[in-house]
């Protein structure tokens, strides 16, 4: 009978730790979510141990912002979808917003979402920002 290699038991341990880490975000989306869940947070650090840490309750964007998603939709190829403005979301809100945006664009490849950047202000000084979604 074969004997596990020390290395072999580290990388079980990490993966066993990811897995959770992962695990008890995604629980927490899945409980805010009210339709069809087709994102994968992943706008996350990673620890000193390569282990994703915990954010998606922290507040991704301080004061008034407003997302802009103009990816050619599928359902309407010369849609722009503007969310309402939203007060310090958090990183929760965004993700549920990166899923609504793929419910009505159609686009089911780039289901990733992993952060976000800013791209413009508005002239009542609501920043505009597009997510950066990866397949």
């Amino acid at each position: 009978m074969k004997t596990k290699t020390k290395t072999k038991m580290i990388e079980e341990e990490y993966m066993k730790e990811y897995k959770s880490a992962i695990g008890e975000i995604d629980e927490k989306i899945e409980k805010r979510m009210r339709e069809e869940l087709n994102v994968r947070y992943s706008a996350y650090e990673l620890g000193d141990n390569r282990v994703p840490i915990d954010n998606i309750d922290e507040v991704a964007f301080e004061g008034r912002v407003s997302v802009i998603c103009n990816v050619p939709s599928i359902i309407n190829p010369e849609a722009i979808i503007i969310t309402e403005i939203m007060e310090s979301p958090t990183c929760l809100d965004l993700t549920m917003v990166a899923n609504n945006f793929m419910l009505r664009t159609g686009d089911y490849h780039h289901r990733f979402f992993e952060g976000y950047e800013i791209v413009g202000e508005s002239h009542s000084r609501v920043t505009l920002i597009e997510f950066h979604m990866g397949s």
